[in-house]
């Protein structure tokens, strides 16, 4: 997908060549908003990212892979999850922006925050040193148009690892009662809750989709951690469980995956793509007060 992407891309140079870095700005831009599910933390870090892209592509693999992405998503996740849960979630603030007007949180904080906890570090961050053998050392920068491409393909490859080993968790009844039920133990999810999974869960469905698209394309280090660090903030905000009142109209992920943990049978893929072809899309969820 992400090389349909590139070959448009290359088709259209001689006519946008002028306006290259604009445009490549604009889009990475826009799908790092939409990456990120218009997180709240979305526009200092999107700034942040490109003031520090010549710092951040010079890294080595060592530093980057097994230091800068894993500690920063890491910190990221614990800092939006726990403005939402001060904010919101708590004091149960905010009911009229809630897709499902209930706050059941979780039975145990304690065990949830233990379980993330072991995901981040004892799974996701070796998986990220992983990449410091896999990933070519000194791999070349990407242009901003190709960047782009590159995070529209790593999107596309999620999807599909993510729709099709979802459906399997449910589908299997070995797979669910052992594996991913865990994670539907919240009915109503929020924010802190995204990564409480068995961690062959965590592997299969929250690591490798949103990763195996750049050990494809051998992306740059700035395309790689623009699009990993808008995905955490993007897989917290596809189970925060609110429509925020600055997400714009058209992105209806939240309320997409809100309605999977409610109905179970349904909406198993990120964006509904996939859930449109296999005729696995449920109409929205009409919203009630309990």
């Amino acid at each position: 997908m992400g090389q349909t992407f590139s070959t448009m891309i290359e088709t259209l140079k001689p006519f946008i060549g002028p306006y290259a870095a604009q445009l490549g700005l604009a889009g990475q831009f826009f799908l790092a908003g939409e990456s990120s599910v218009w997180s709240p933390l979305f526009l200092p870090l999107f700034a942040a990212i490109q003031f520090y892209k010549n710092e951040i592509n010079q890294m080595d693999n060592l530093t980057f892979f097994a230091g800068l992405l894993p500690m920063s998503t890491i910190a990221l996740y614990w800092a939006q999850g726990t403005l939402y849960y001060h904010l919101f979630d708590k004091p149960k603030a905010a009911i009229e922006a809630k897709h499902q007007k209930k706050f059941p949180l979780t039975p145990s904080m304690f065990k949830l925050i233990g379980t993330v906890l072991f995901n981040q570090i004892c799974l996701y961050w070796p998986l990220c040193y992983g990449l410091t053998k896999y990933m070519t050392e000194g791999r070349p920068e990407t242009a901003p148009l190709m960047t782009i491409a590159h995070i529209g393909g790593f999107a596309m490859v999620q999807e599909a690892l993510f729709y099709y080993i979802h459906i399997i968790c449910h589908k299997n009844s070995f797979m669910y009662k052992y594996v991913h039920k865990q994670h539907h133990t919240h009915t109503a999810p929020f924010a802190f809750a995204a990564e409480y999974a068995h961690p062959v869960e965590e592997v299969a469905v929250n690591i490798l989709p949103p990763m195996a698209g750049f050990m494809l394309t051998q992306s740059d280090n700035f395309t790689i951690f623009l699009w990993y660090a808008m995905s955490t903030l993007g897989q917290q905000n596809f189970h925060c469980g609110y429509k925020m009142p600055w997400v714009p109209s058209f992105s209806t992920v939240v309320k997409f995956h809100d309605d999977h943990h409610k109905l179970f049978n349904n909406n198993y893929g990120v964006f509904g793509w996939l859930d449109r072809l296999h005729g696995t899309l449920a109409p929205p969820v009409e919203e009630k007060m309990d």
